[in-house]
């Protein structure tokens, strides 16, 4: 454990009334320990302590050197983690998270009252650093993996403003392809992911499609049981191909793997996304029609479908 560096990101955490960080960004716990963590989809934390108790959350999974110097707390994936981590906080004390905390981990937290306060304290090891730019801290902290409605809260803002923020800074997602075609030759229906990559690949296809042919969105019902498909995916399908009959370049979005709907050859082009107004929104700002309602009719854009019960309440 680098303790000098850990010293300056707790005096710089001091200035804003934090005594205590958890960090989960990879490259931050690097920075104070040496031990390179891998980005997977597993849970692991390093919890910085102005009273010098610090501690190492981690996975099994996971192999950390003895002369990291810290607690190394060990759990399972059947163990509670947040109500582990919970016991080593001070309950009395702001915590300050970092930009990497999944929301999954931070909302329990904050369900508990894990600790008196929780702000997003990014700044303070972007600093130490030496990212002293304002404005690429400030895009730091707003593309991150927190969804919109945690950081929100963080900022002490509605999600309609946490939206508008990231069209402000234009911190938003970009889409990466998955190729249908296994680059044998060129893919016509290629699916799309989000990532926060700098690189937009659904861009590239935009600029060959025909001006003129007016875009539809089409909302799948997300995941769905066995047995559900009848009433849920084949209204999505019949939706597509009465669109596509009727001239309508047709997108679908939808996250359901084991559905008709998402089957690559189904649509013209298929966004593999949660049906969550954020995830949502990130596609329509892609395909460029507008961001508020009207904008989206008079682009063509249906905001549901018939048969689904859910993307009704998306807006």
């Amino acid at each position: 454990m680098n303790e000098a560096r850990a010293k300056r990101i707790l005096d710089e955490l001091q200035k804003q009334g934090v005594s205590q960080m958890l960090l989960t960004d990879p490259k931050s716990i690097y920075y104070l320990t040496g031990v390179s963590m891998a980005p997977i989809e597993r849970f692991y934390a390093l919890l910085l302590r102005a009273d010098g108790h610090h501690a190492y959350f981690l996975n099994h999974l996971f192999h950390v050197p003895q002369e990291v110097g810290v607690e190394k707390v060990w759990y399972s994936d059947t163990d509670p983690v947040a109500e582990i981590v919970a016991a080593h906080l001070d309950k009395n004390a702001v915590l300050g998270v970092d930009k990497d905390l999944k929301a999954r981990f931070l909302l329990p937290l904050m369900e508990m009252n894990a600790a008196a306060g929780f702000v997003n304290a990014s700044a303070a090891v972007d600093i130490t650093r030496g990212v002293k730019d304002a404005e690429e801290q400030e895009k730091m902290r707003v593309a991150s993996d927190i969804n919109d409605q945690a950081m929100a809260r963080f900022l002490g803002i509605s999600e309609k403003e946490m939206r508008a923020l990231r069209v402000e800074k234009q911190v938003l997602p970009s889409y990466k392809m998955v190729d249908t075609c296994a680059a044998e030759f060129a893919a016509e229906t290629p699916y799309f992911y989000a990532s926060y990559d700098e690189e937009n690949e659904a861009l590239e296809f935009l600029d060959h499609d025909d001006p003129n042919r007016k875009t539809v969105i089409v909302f799948g019902s997300g995941p769905i049981r066995i047995g559900q498909g009848i009433e849920f995916d084949y209204a999505s399908v019949h939706c597509v191909w009465a669109l596509k009959k009727a001239g309508y370049e047709v997108v679908i979005v939808n996250n359901n793997p084991e559905t008709v709907s998402t089957d690559f050859d189904t649509s013209d082009r298929l966004y593999f996304e949660p049906l969550t107004p954020e995830d949502v929104m990130g596609v329509i700002h892609t395909r460029g029609c507008g961001l508020r309602r009207t904008d989206r009719h008079q682009a063509g854009q249906v905001p549901g479908r018939p048969g689904d019960q859910r993307a009704g309440h998306l807006f």
